[in-house]
């Protein structure tokens, strides 16, 4: 397990290791979370398949379409609750 202090961080993470899923906060710093799912879904050798969950407070209809626009598998809404995190990640990993 890593944790990123910002988007920037988390591209780059993620471009030296290998993750079995993506925790992704849409409000970073420096490079928000859209940002930082649009760079990593360009490495489309080894970032293609790996899930991408948002965790974010806008709960719009609208926020959420564009997450999944962007290339991320799920949206979780803050505050999370311990089982929708589980359930979540469940849903992804094998």
């Amino acid at each position: 397990i890593d944790e990123a202090s910002d988007g920037e961080e988390a591209v780059s993470l993620i471009s030296e290791n290998n993750y079995d899923i993506i925790l992704m906060d849409i409000s970073m710093p420096n490079l928000n979370g859209i940002e930082a799912t649009i760079r990593i879904r360009k490495d489309e050798e080894k970032n293609k398949h790996v899930p991408i969950i948002a965790l974010t407070a806008h709960a719009f209809p609208t926020d959420r379409k564009k997450f999944i626009e962007v290339g991320m598998n799920d949206v979780l809404v803050k505050p999370l609750s311990e089982t929708s995190l589980i359930d979540a990640i469940l849903k992804y990993i094998d």
